[in-house]
């Protein structure tokens, strides 16, 4: 491959003074400067592929050194035989098995994904969700701030709500993804219908977060949970991810273009 193709491959941000930390040490705590997909050997025999993380520091040399490059994901692979395929940025929008998700960076040796796949409800249930966000503001004004029992919010009507969100995390696009937290909230159900009307607000809202395009998770203590939830996470290998594709979209964002990651 000639230099100026393979710098045009994995152009990207330079910065001279970080390039000079050349040495490989340190890289898990580094900042992302972006994915790259490559395909190699396990073995010296099945063909993979994988999407790596370049950090910051070194993504100069890379760009610029294509033995380096090559030496630096055979490393973080465990492959051979590696050929770069193309540069993948951060917050790309992907999609898998309908499940729209963007690519945000990395834990350990995981992938982390946030939702980008927008929550649809009737105006009913959605009027129901302004007055519980009316009533968590109201809440940071005043602690002791209390739902009256003629508002919209008792009744059923959050118990419903409850019931829409395992729904859809089980039954919907999301299951590809939060199925498992779905599982988990419906057996959480009982321990949901006994909060007090503010505990089943305060419940409903955290909910809400997995199905928010950013990177926060939910709360689930309320009904027997952890206070803190992982990211969506998944391993670097995209091998076997048939239907793993990134999504191109226009400026407008009326036209998309799908391109699959093992084509």
């Amino acid at each position: 491959m000639r230099a100026a193709a393979f710098r045009k491959r994995l152009s990207g941000i330079n910065n001279e003074r970080l390039a000079v930390i050349e040495k490989y040490g340190g890289y898990n705590g580094a900042t992302i400067s972006y994915f790259t997909l490559i395909e190699g050997l396990k073995n010296n025999k099945n063909k993979k592929r994988y999407i790596i993380p370049v950090p910051l520091y070194l993504c100069h040399k890379i760009e610029k050194d294509e033995l380096y490059a090559k030496q630096f994901f055979e490393k973080e692979s465990k492959l051979s035989n590696i050929r770069i395929i193309r540069k993948i940025l951060i917050q790309t929008l992907m999609i898998d098995e309908g499940f729209k998700m963007r690519l945000a960076g990395k834990s350990g040796t995981q992938l982390i994904f946030h939702n980008s796949n927008e929550l649809s409800l009737n105006k009913k249930h959605f009027k129901c969700l302004k007055e519980i966000e009316k009533f968590i503001l109201d809440r940071k004004d005043k602690p002791d701030a209390t739902i009256n029992e003629k508002s919209e919010l008792a009744g059923n009507q959050m118990l419903d709500i409850y019931n829409i969100f395992i729904d859809k995390l089980m039954n919907s696009v999301y299951s590809k993804e939060l199925g498992k937290h779905g599982e988990f909230l419906n057996n959480g159900l009982e321990q949901f219908n006994k909060l007090s009307l503010e505990d089943q607000a305060i419940q409903l809202h955290e909910l809400l977060k997995f199905f928010q395009c950013t990177p926060e998770m939910p709360d689930l203590s309320r009904v027997g949970g952890s206070k803190s939830i992982g990211a969506i996470r998944s391993s670097m290998d995209v091998t076997k991810r048939s239907k793993l594709a990134i999504i191109h979209q226009s400026v407008t964002g009326i036209y998309e273009k799908i391109e699959r990651i093992n084509e």
